[in-house]
């Protein structure tokens, strides 16, 4: 019975209504921000030596291989997958990134844009710092 007699809310309906059919410039704006963001993400992660990032076609996430540097080790601290590749940034520089196994590919890490350039910047200068070690 719930199913034939239940709508969404009201207020669902109308904010629904109003992101349907007003203007869309700031969606536009929001939009071309990310596409930025990843395009700047990308360009500077294809740059490390072993790093392999496709452009991602959609979400506000970058998945890359980073499984050139399994088996290598600095600072006493070995590579051995994804998981100790991103133990390894978070230890040696505070970067956050997931490891790709949570998404079925140990050879890759997963890392957001969905922060401000400035925070981009920063993570990637540390990534950049943290794999230089190993070259």
């Amino acid at each position: 019975q719930s199913h034939s007699t239940s709508n969404a809310a009201s207020i669902s309906q109308a904010a629904s209504y109003t992101a349907l059919t007003e203007p869309t410039d700031e969606i536009d704006k929001m939009v071309e921000i990310f596409k930025q963001r990843r395009d700047y993400i990308v360009s500077e992660l294809n740059k490390i030596k072993g790093i392999k990032c496709p452009l991602p076609k959609g979400a506000f996430y970058v998945f890359y291989d980073v499984s050139f540097y399994y088996g290598l080790h600095a600072n006493g601290f070995e590579i051995k997958d994804s998981t100790s590749f991103c133990n390894y940034l978070l230890n040696e520089q505070n970067v956050g990134l997931v490891p790709g196994i949570a998404f079925g590919n140990d050879n890759c890490v997963r890392m957001s844009y969905a922060c401000s350039q400035e925070q981009i910047e920063k993570g990637l200068e540390r990534i950049h710092k943290a794999l230089a070690r190993f070259h």
